[in-house]
């Protein structure tokens, strides 16, 4: 980690006014164009050139999505203003899943989350925002690589989809 990283910023609070990240844009005065839209399947050996590039963007926004080919794992990297706001896992929400998780979680020496709510009956979607946040690509690779080997079974040959989207300024 490194020492000049302060935490008491990083936060997945919007600013005053804002209810989603579209009013985040918006209350910048800016118009906003998507300058980036790209999708492409890898091997998960080869997933650093994506997480380095969203963790340097100088975007206003910039979002990275990585997926298991069958939709079992995700990974997701939000930033705003080349601060990153929230890194997380999700995955369908199942006892075996989550234990399978939280083990994952403790083996990698992150932080797993609080039990969570669920509603009785729905098939739901659970995420678990990794803590503490790597801040170097070649840290928070290391992690995303380990989480999908572990929890799909994935070999680094293996492939995964991944999305990286940017939002700048328009003018």
């Amino acid at each position: 980690m490194s020492e000049f990283v302060n935490f008491n910023k990083r936060n997945i609070s919007l600013p005053a006014g804002c209810k989603d990240l579209l009013d985040v844009l918006k209350h910048t005065g800016s118009a906003a164009k998507i300058t980036t839209d790209d999708w492409s399947t890898e091997k998960l050996h080869d997933i650093a050139k994506w997480i380095s590039a969203v963790l340097e963007s100088k975007a206003l926004l910039a979002k990275f999505a990585l997926f298991s080919l069958d939709n079992r794992l995700s990974l997701h990297i939000f930033q705003i203003n080349g601060e990153t706001l929230d890194t997380s896992v999700g995955y369908t929400r199942s006892s075996e899943n989550e234990q399978k998780m939280r083990a994952i979680f403790q083996h990698a020496g992150l932080q797993a989350p609080s039990d969570s709510a669920v509603i009785k009956g729905q098939r739901v979607q659970l995420s678990f925002r990794i803590r503490p946040e790597p801040v170097r690509a070649v840290e928070l690779t290391k992690v995303a690589s380990l989480i999908f080997q572990e929890f799909c079974g994935l070999e680094p040959s293996s492939g995964v989809r991944v999305h990286l989207s940017e939002v700048t300024n328009a003018t």
